[in-house]
């Protein structure tokens, strides 16, 4: 039986010879394909296709048509004279609409997974503190963000679709009021940058009201079970400016500002708050702009460490911040509200000066 074995085994061998070169030719280009994916030539080439990403904003996406109607296209919208709704004078149209969309209500705005997603602030702004959004997360997120994997998103929407969709008047009237009358939300470099991307020049400059603050989840990332603190820490405000996430997730593009941020300089300032200078331009050019809050933390501000590094780099947050706040209340002279919300402990000489100069700064002990 063993001797029979060892024929058949002789005869595959015999019988793979002839086939051999061109084995060993198709098996060759594999062989050195791998050899160069492993090579720091190859990890050379990725390292500038990223760099690439990070730099260059995607492509200007086109929609194939325009949803509302104006007078500069062909199309048509049909009576709506015989719908109770449409005899209402406009001025009442307007308030059924700020009603439906909310005057000034939170909406957070989040960019996870390719997608923007919109959801309605649980936190009531009647109470007149600074919002602490750990119940809004926990509204829409069931599960732990300690442990990523479990997180499972409730499909919770701003519930304003049906309206929209009800009839393209309706939309054409209601579509400017869903910008200008909420205060969007951001916890996020990134989202701020998928959301400006993602609209037209025209609805972007017609939002009145933005709040910008840390998300709780930054804590849950760190083993922090307390994700009720929410303001901007010195880690929120780090970072090199960077679109490598829009072009990961294929986020849409339709608005040409984005071609026109700053440039990554290489200087320091620019590696440790970058995404700060695309911010800000990009809140510059929100003509319609009325509010603007930042809830940050103390931590921000404190300029006495040890380490040089990191006092001129706070030193040159601030800095830059107040340099930039100065030129939007200047640009934007309609801006009714422009405040920094400062939570921390202790007598913060600097901050307490700046809370006497300046209305735009409230310091909060805790």
């Amino acid at each position: 039986m063993a001797e029979r074995r060892h024929k058949l085994r002789s005869l595959g061998f015999i019988a793979l010879l002839p086939i051999t070169p061109l084995l060993l030719l198709v098996s060759l280009p594999y062989s050195l394909l791998r050899m160069y994916h492993k090579s720091e030539l190859y990890a050379e080439k990725l390292r500038r296709a990223q760099e690439k990403l990070d730099l260059i904003p995607p492509a200007l996406t086109k929609r194939k048509r325009s949803l509302s109607i104006c007078a500069s296209n062909s199309r048509r919208t049909k009576s709506q004279d015989a719908s109770p709704f449409f005899k209402l004078p406009a001025e009442l149209r307007a308030q059924v609409y700020e009603y439906v969309i909310g005057k000034r209500e939170g909406i957070h705005v989040v960019a996870r997974d390719g997608r923007l997603n919109a959801y309605r602030c649980q936190w009531s702004a009647a109470l007149e503190l600074p919002a602490r959004h750990d119940q809004c997360w926990n509204y829409f997120c069931n599960g732990s963000w300690a442990g990523i994997s479990g997180v499972v998103w409730n499909e919770r929407t701003l519930e304003v679709m049906g309206l929209l969709r009800s009839c393209r008047v309706v939309y054409t009237e209601a579509l400017p009021l869903l910008y200008s009358c909420p205060t969007f939300l951001f916890h996020d470099y990134h989202s701020i940058l998928a959301f400006s991307a993602s609209l037209l020049p025209s609805p972007f400059s017609r939002i009145q009201s933005i709040a910008i603050n840390q998300s709780p989840r930054f804590f849950s990332y760190y083993g922090d079970q307390n994700i009720s603190e929410s303001h901007l820490n010195h880690h929120s405000l780090r970072g090199a400016a960077s679109f490598s996430r829009l072009h990961f997730e294929k986020i849409a593009v339709r608005n040409s500002l984005l071609a026109s941020l700053p440039p990554r300089s290489g200087l320091d300032i620019d590696t440790f708050i970058g995404t700060w200078f695309h911010v800000f331009t990009l809140l510059h050019s929100v003509h319609g702009l009325r509010e603007l809050r930042l809830d940050m933390c103390s931590d921000v501000f404190e300029t006495g460490y040890p380490n040089p590094e990191e006092s001129s780099y706070r030193r040159a947050v601030w800095e830059r911040i107040k340099s930039e706040l100065d030129g939007l209340r200047t640009k934007n002279g309609g801006m009714k509200v422009l405040r920094i919300t400062v939570r921390g402990t202790g007598k913060m000489s600097e901050l307490k000066r700046l809370e006497g100069e300046q209305d735009i700064v409230r310091f909060v002990e805790f």
